[in-house]
């Protein structure tokens, strides 16, 4: 078995290609963070989505790369959780992203830890954006899931 440092000597083309990769990766996730915030609708914590459908090809090429980003922000979100940073906002919006079953009840989870979602508040605050709910919107039908 190689040993690390052995690795980096014998292959420090792939060290360049994977650092250059996991900065830029890293630059883009958090600089892309602000936006997906503000883009989700102030009920996204309360309504529970439905199923994706396959109509189209592109449909699966699109949910194949924007489960890709998000497992890349998951992972991310992960390295912040010991670097300065929110990694747990991070990790929510990488969950968020990807498509797995369970997915909504983990979501809650998280957003109700505390500071989640004041943290992603702040943010849609700052995009001028409505804040996001984990309760019944006022004068909604019972019906209303």
């Amino acid at each position: 078995m190689i040993a690390a440092g052995n690795w980096l000597t014998l292959y420090p083309i792939w060290v360049i290609w994977l650092s250059s990769f996991s900065l830029i990766s890293l630059i883009l996730s958090i600089a892309s963070l602000p936006m997906l915030i503000a883009r989700l609708p102030s009920d996204y914590f309360f309504n529970q989505r439905k199923t994706v459908r396959w109509d189209h090809p592109q449909h699966l090429v699109l949910c194949g790369l924007k489960n890709l980003f998000g497992l890349t922000l998951l992972l991310v979100g992960l390295l912040l959780l010991f670097l300065p940073g929110q990694g747990l906002v991070t990790i929510l919006i990488g969950l968020m992203l990807m498509n797995y079953p369970g997915k909504f009840r983990i979501e809650r989870k998280i957003v109700r830890m505390p500071g989640v979602l004041a943290s992603l508040n702040w943010v849609r605050g700052r995009c001028n954006v409505n804040p996001l709910t984990l309760e019944r919107p006022t004068g909604q039908p019972d019906s209303f899931k």
